[in-house]
């Protein structure tokens, strides 16, 4: 994945193989990117970073871990493109012990809610967001069809 910061100074991508997300300054007037000056940050092996999601506020960004099947919360340095770790948590129930992969996160417009899919247990996650961006478990909606890549929220 790879998409712009919401200022639209940084552009983000996503290396699930590198386990990495990297940064880059985006010149809006020639379109070049070039590294930020913290290039990327590093997962651990194997978790594979896949899709994120930045909060409304535009200070709070979440990525979704597909082999790791976790969604890890960051505190958004937008002058610099900087991202802060603050939290990792499970896309899935606590009970639950098969293979899964997880696939696309989305916060809600309001920015009350994260949600997470999750294939091979066929959910999505649901989060709400407290006032300090953490996540806080709500529980999960089975998709009713297999291996969910992507979804989408319905208006309001």
């Amino acid at each position: 994945m790879i998409r712009p910061d919401p200022k639209n100074r940084f552009v983000l991508q996503t290396d699930l193989g590198q386990d990495r997300i990297y940064i880059y300054k985006f010149d809006a007037h020639s379109g070049k990117l070039t590294p930020a000056e913290t290039p990327f940050i590093s997962f651990p092996s194997g978790d594979g970073p896949r899709h994120f999601a930045f909060h409304p506020n535009g200070d709070w960004m979440y990525s979704i871990q597909e082999e790791a099947s976790t969604v890890e919360f960051f505190h958004y340095d937008s002058d610099a493109g900087g991202l802060a770790r603050q939290q990792t948590i499970s896309t899935l129930p606590s009970d639950y012990s098969g293979t899964n992969f997880s696939s696309e996160i989305t916060v809600s417009p309001d920015g009350r809610f994260l949600y997470a899919a999750n294939r091979l247990h066929n959910s999505i996650a649901v989060f709400s967001i407290a006032g300090n961006g953490r996540l806080i478990p709500v529980g999960d909606t089975l998709t009713l069809g297999d291996y969910p890549s992507y979804f989408t929220l319905a208006p309001g």
